[in-house]
């Protein structure tokens, strides 16, 4: 019966001491809590919804969102970033449900470790524009379908199949 020394060799040998390195380099950085606050636009026409999707300056496409300011409750935060992001005024803010996405990231010598909790928006009218040019490029709307595929990350496509199913289950 033929046995492998692999775990002896040179190669193993460097694996784990990488291994061992980066989860050490990982431990040592300060881990910050961060949380923000975004919104799911959407339109509803007739039985159709059509969702709003914009596309950050490092290219990719989600919905917006950011940090609080001091002293923003929640619902100011969000009015804030969807006009500083999209030019919208004219929505409505779902209380429940929420919709909850996870991350960590390095940022400089930090690891940031992210919340950002999402709240359905119905907006009024299908417009948009962009007001932050240093950080949104574009901006689209969308039907599911086509804003599944334009989505860039994989949580966010989890958060709008959730909040898809909920609107078109809502009596």
């Amino acid at each position: 019966m033929a046995t492998t020394k692999a775990v002896g060799t040179p190669l193993f040998r460097r694996l784990i001491f990488l291994i061992k390195k980066c989860y050490i380099v990982f431990m040592e950085k300060e881990i910050i809590k961060d949380q923000s606050f975004g919104i799911i636009p959407y339109y509803k026409e007739g039985d159709k919804l059509i969702y709003l999707l914009i596309c950050h300056k490092a290219g990719h496409w989600a919905f917006p969102k950011g940090h609080p300011e001091a002293g923003e409750s929640i619902p100011e935060t969000i009015q804030r970033e969807i006009y500083e992001e999209t030019g919208i005024t004219k929505f409505e803010i779902l209380p429940k449900p929420t919709f909850e996405e996870k991350y960590k990231f390095e940022k400089g010598e930090k690891i940031l470790d992210k919340t950002v909790t999402y709240y359905l928006g119905k907006i009024a009218e299908l417009k948009a524009e962009i007001i932050r040019t240093e950080e949104i490029i574009d901006f689209a709307w969308l039907d599911y379908d086509r804003a599944l595929e334009k989505i860039s990350h994989e949580s966010c496509i989890r958060i709008l199949k959730e909040a898809n199913d909920f609107l078109i289950n809502q009596v």
